[in-house]
């Protein structure tokens, strides 16, 4: 039941950073795509044309300026990264656990859904979504782009960080180009924590944000007086 959870709350993280990151960087000619985009691409049983009506109308930049886009790719309990580069037509290939017996079937699956978004983009239909509407520009075929592997760092053999990595790719992807990332420590987790509680994109960030000032409150005047501080109803705090 822990590991069912821990896979819900990643799967959660993972839709909340690429709303986050679309809100603050959604003009800079990338698709921050939600996990479930490639769930649906990869299981027709979960497929829904409302949900990917949706992710087109909340995610994606038209493909004549799109640059780069972000894949999340979850095979059993591992999540992986797929950036599809439309600059250098490759398909990066981010894994923070790789492994020698299970490289193959996910580069392999890297190939299929960048036939399925090839597909997807050139689809000739009356009702075509704008998004794909290239208004004159070429646009390099997906499904011909070689795969890319970067040397990147692994997480510890025994460690579930993996949504955490994917995350942090994408959250720190404006500074740098190699994809490098080292390692994920505490401060990494509260630098996204922080992110996703104060982003525009979520609704609850003020409320979020006055009970911690409250807590902090709090915590001082016990340490200073050292009494538990007595709240009255509609009172406000005051730091000391």
């Amino acid at each position: 039941m822990e590991n069912v959870h821990a896979e819900m709350l990643t799967l959660v993280i993972l839709i909340m950073v690429a709303g986050m990151l679309t809100a603050s960087r959604g003009g800079l000619g990338t698709w921050w795509l939600r996990s479930t985009f490639s769930q649906m691409l990869m299981d027709p049983n979960q497929f829904s044309e409302g949900t990917m009506k949706y992710i087109q109308n909340r995610y994606m930049v038209r493909i004549g300026d799109l640059h780069k886009m972000y894949v999340p790719i979850c095979i059993g309990r591992h999540w992986f990264l797929m950036v599809v580069d439309m600059h250098d037509r490759t398909l990066v290939y981010l894994d923070s656990l790789k492994s020698n017996d299970h490289r193959a079937s996910r580069v392999a699956l890297m190939d299929n859904l960048a036939k399925q978004i090839q597909d997807m983009v050139c689809a000739d239909k009356h009702d075509k979504h704008d998004v794909f509407r290239a208004n004159g520009k070429k646009i390099a075929n997906i499904a011909n782009f070689g795969i890319h592997e970067p040397k990147t760092g692994q997480q510890g053999p025994f460690t579930n960080d993996y949504g955490v990595w994917v995350c942090e790719w994408m959250r720190t992807s404006h500074l740098w180009r190699n994809y490098d990332l080292q390692g994920i420590s505490e401060s990494t987790r509260m630098a996204l924590a922080v992110d996703l509680v104060m982003t525009e994109d979520n609704p609850l960030g003020i409320v979020i944000s006055r009970k911690a000032v409250k807590y902090w409150d709090d915590q001082m005047w016990e340490a200073v007086t050292g009494m538990p501080r007595q709240h009255t109803s509609g009172s406000t705090s005051t730091s000391i």
